[in-house]
Protein backbone atom coordinates (compact mmCIF):
# COMPACT_ATOMS: atom_id res chain seq x y z
CA UNK A 1 0.00 0.00 0.00
CA UNK A 2 0.97 3.21 -0.76
CA UNK A 3 0.50 6.25 1.42
CA UNK A 4 0.69 9.95 0.77
CA UNK A 5 1.17 13.17 2.84
CA UNK A 6 -2.29 14.52 3.78
CA UNK A 7 -3.17 17.78 1.82
CA UNK A 8 -5.70 20.24 0.92
CA UNK A 9 -9.08 20.67 2.94
CA UNK A 10 -8.64 17.48 4.95
CA UNK A 11 -5.20 18.61 6.40
CA UNK A 12 -6.60 21.81 6.98
CA UNK A 13 -9.15 20.55 8.73
CA UNK A 14 -7.12 18.17 10.80
CA UNK A 15 -4.65 20.93 12.03
CA UNK A 16 -7.87 23.18 12.96
CA UNK A 17 -9.18 19.90 14.63
CA UNK A 18 -5.94 19.77 17.11
CA UNK A 19 -5.30 23.41 17.26
CA UNK A 20 -8.77 23.39 19.25
CA UNK A 21 -8.04 20.48 21.58
CA UNK A 22 -7.21 21.56 24.97
CA UNK A 23 -4.48 20.10 27.32
CA UNK A 24 -4.98 19.13 30.99
CA UNK A 25 -3.41 20.86 33.70
CA UNK A 26 -2.50 17.24 35.27
CA UNK A 27 -2.12 13.62 34.43
CA UNK A 28 -3.30 11.27 36.49
CA UNK A 29 -1.16 9.68 39.05
CA UNK A 30 -1.63 6.43 38.03
CA UNK A 31 -1.38 4.91 34.81
CA UNK A 32 -2.53 1.03 35.62
CA UNK A 33 -4.08 -0.89 38.56
CA UNK A 34 -5.02 -4.38 39.01
CA UNK A 35 -6.50 -6.83 42.01
CA UNK A 36 -4.17 -9.84 43.19
CA UNK A 37 -5.29 -13.25 43.88
CA UNK A 38 -5.30 -12.75 47.30
CA UNK A 39 -7.44 -9.61 47.24
CA UNK A 40 -4.91 -6.65 47.39
CA UNK A 41 -5.06 -3.60 45.14
CA UNK A 42 -1.70 -3.05 43.34
CA UNK A 43 -1.80 0.64 41.38
CA UNK A 44 1.00 1.21 39.34
CA UNK A 45 2.40 4.97 39.57
CA UNK A 46 2.33 7.31 37.00
CA UNK A 47 6.72 8.09 36.12
CA UNK A 48 8.15 10.38 33.95
CA UNK A 49 9.10 8.34 31.03
CA UNK A 50 12.84 7.90 31.20
CA UNK A 51 14.62 4.57 30.81
CA UNK A 52 16.88 5.25 34.34
CA UNK A 53 13.34 5.61 36.64
CA UNK A 54 12.27 2.99 38.90
CA UNK A 55 8.67 1.10 38.22
CA UNK A 56 6.83 1.79 41.48
CA UNK A 57 3.58 0.23 42.71
CA UNK A 58 1.55 0.63 45.35
CA UNK A 59 -0.20 -1.91 47.19
CA UNK A 60 -3.15 -1.25 49.35
CA UNK A 61 -5.89 -4.10 51.76
CA UNK A 62 -9.15 -4.58 50.93
CA UNK A 63 -9.50 -2.27 53.64
CA UNK A 64 -7.49 0.48 51.60
CA UNK A 65 -4.79 0.29 53.89
CA UNK A 66 -1.74 1.54 52.36
CA UNK A 67 0.64 -1.98 53.02
CA UNK A 68 4.13 -0.77 50.93
CA UNK A 69 5.45 0.18 47.96
CA UNK A 70 7.07 -2.14 45.30
CA UNK A 71 10.00 -0.95 43.43
CA UNK A 72 11.42 -2.49 40.55
CA UNK A 73 14.07 -2.66 38.39
CA UNK A 74 13.87 0.65 34.95
CA UNK A 75 10.91 -1.16 32.34
CA UNK A 76 9.81 -3.63 34.50
CA UNK A 77 5.85 -4.10 35.84
CA UNK A 78 3.89 -6.64 37.87
CA UNK A 79 1.71 -8.63 35.05
CA UNK A 80 -0.25 -10.61 38.37
CA UNK A 81 0.46 -11.60 41.79
CA UNK A 82 -1.02 -15.07 43.10
CA UNK A 83 -0.74 -16.48 46.68
CA UNK A 84 2.94 -17.24 46.43
CA UNK A 85 4.36 -16.16 42.89
CA UNK A 86 4.22 -12.87 41.20
CA UNK A 87 4.85 -12.20 37.09
CA UNK A 88 7.00 -9.42 36.30
CA UNK A 89 7.05 -8.35 32.67
CA UNK A 90 10.18 -6.93 31.19
CA UNK A 91 11.16 -4.59 28.31
CA UNK A 92 14.60 -4.36 27.03
CA UNK A 93 15.92 -1.54 24.58
CA UNK A 94 14.15 -3.20 21.74
CA UNK A 95 11.09 -3.32 23.38
CA UNK A 96 11.17 -7.31 23.57
CA UNK A 97 9.16 -8.54 26.83
CA UNK A 98 10.56 -10.98 28.84
CA UNK A 99 8.42 -12.71 31.40
CA UNK A 100 9.76 -13.94 34.58
CA UNK A 101 8.22 -15.79 37.63
CA UNK A 102 9.79 -14.93 41.24
CA UNK A 103 8.74 -16.59 44.25
CA UNK A 104 7.12 -14.38 46.99
CA UNK A 105 7.36 -14.19 50.25
CA UNK A 106 4.57 -12.27 52.32
CA UNK A 107 4.88 -11.15 56.12
CA UNK A 108 3.08 -12.86 59.23
CA UNK A 109 1.88 -15.55 56.86
CA UNK A 110 1.94 -19.19 56.80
Amino acid sequence: MIEREASGPDRQQFIQSLSQLEAPDTLPASDGMFVAQTGELLVHRMVPSSASDSSRTDVFNHQGDWLGTIVLPPRTYIGAVTRDRVLLIRRDDDDVMTLEVRRLYRPNTP
